[in-house]
């Protein structure tokens, strides 16, 4: 027999995970090509993106807008300087930070790499129609607010998102 509180709790449950298999499908999916045509993961495409939007951030910053620890944010830098995508300075201001940069080539990189995103996901969402897409696109933005709201205030660098 099936009590209130599964029949809630699949309710509430099943579209989660859902929502969270599709997220993690389509980093898959954009990171595998990321890597075959650039080289890049698509979590350093994503921070190369949160620098184009935030230039001189640093890497305290990334990792708090990312939902990422310093230990990652620390390692993708490294090889985004590797790669020559990005130039880390120290903070004149407070010698424990470093600042980040795109360099020329970086942004480059970062154009290419949006745009193998964007392909990537243009053709997974190709199935639903304009008003599906825009009802998603609605729905997606509610449970954001939501959770930012539940989470104690407001996103976190809108603009890194």
């Amino acid at each position: 027999m099936i009590t209130y509180a599964m029949e809630k709790q699949s309710f509430c449950m099943q579209p989660a995970l859902r929502l969270h298999r599709l997220s993690f499908l389509l980093e898959k999916a954009a990171d595998q090509a990321l890597q075959q045509k650039l080289d890049l993961t698509f979590s350093q495409c994503m921070i190369l993106h949160s620098l184009r939007n935030n230039p001189d951030c640093s890497q305290q910053s990334i990792a708090k807008c990312r939902d990422l620890t310093q230990a990652a944010v620390s390692r993708q830098v490294e090889m985004l300087r590797g790669k020559g995508l990005i130039n880390r300075t120290e903070n004149p201001a407070n010698r424990r930070e470093h600042v980040l940069k795109l360099t020329a080539k970086g942004t480059k990189q970062l154009e290419k790499g949006m745009d193998i995103i964007i392909e990537k996901f243009e053709s997974v969402f190709t199935v639903l129609t304009k008003a599906e897409m825009q009802v998603l696109q609605g729905s997606t933005e509610k449970l954001l607010e939501s959770m930012y709201k539940g989470m104690g205030g407001d996103k976190c660098c809108p603009e890194v998102e």
